[in-house]
């Protein structure tokens, strides 16, 4: 019995020692760990590298502000305003992303204008820089606008349907459509039921 409390006790004991030096090591490893100075790797730029990446992030936000300001415009329908804006982010962008943008835009504020002929202008500037996946509803768009100018506005409105159709293909939404493609839809609608109006009165 005297032997096994004696070896009870120093398995305790021998524990109670494990426990503590591994306490003192960690606490060791600590306070090295927090003392160590943390390395940081800086890539420095040269003056010329830093003056071209600040006139390039200057001419980002540049041609940021004129979209933002032809579409503040569009939307309180001033659309000389908008196209003056659109028109000076083209000739100011510097990659074909941005051009892409500020000819979309452009494209968009003539056919709101209802300028048709003007709107596929700039539609068939896009098809002929636009990738290949992204076309079908452009061209369907460019099929209505065509429709629009000859005034066959019955065409018109299935192709600017096909629009939305061909644009849910491409992108699989299961919510809505972007409102922008609903407006335009509505638009040609709307100008076709107007010249329907038109045809009635005479």
């Amino acid at each position: 019995m005297k032997i096994r409390l004696v070896h009870i006790r120093t398995i305790i004991i021998t524990a109670i020692i494990i426990i503590v030096i591994s306490v003192g090591i960690g606490t060791q490893l600590k306070k090295k760990t927090a003392e160590r100075k943390p390395s940081v790797i800086i890539a420095g730029l040269s003056e010329g590298q830093k003056n071209s990446f600040q006139q390039d992030l200057a001419a980002a936000f540049a041609q940021r502000k004129l979209i933002d300001n032809g579409r503040a415009l569009l939307d309180k329908g001033n659309f000389e305003g908008a196209i003056k804006q659109f028109t000076v982010a083209l000739e100011r962008a510097s990659g074909g992303g941005e051009k892409r943008i500020a000819i979309l835009y452009l494209a968009n504020t003539y056919e709101k204008k209802r300028n048709y002929k003007k709107a596929l202008e700039y539609i068939r500037i896009s098809i002929e820089s636009g990738s290949d996946w992204s076309k079908p509803p452009v061209v369907e768009r460019a099929k209505y606008l065509e429709y629009a100018i000859h005034g066959n506005y019955e065409l018109a409105v299935e192709h600017a349907k096909k629009t939305i159709e061909e644009y849910k293909k491409i992108h699989r939404y299961d919510r809505e459509i972007p409102a922008s493609y609903v407006e335009r839809l509505n638009d040609i609608i709307a100008a076709k039921e107007y010249i329907l109006s038109l045809k009635k009165k005479e």
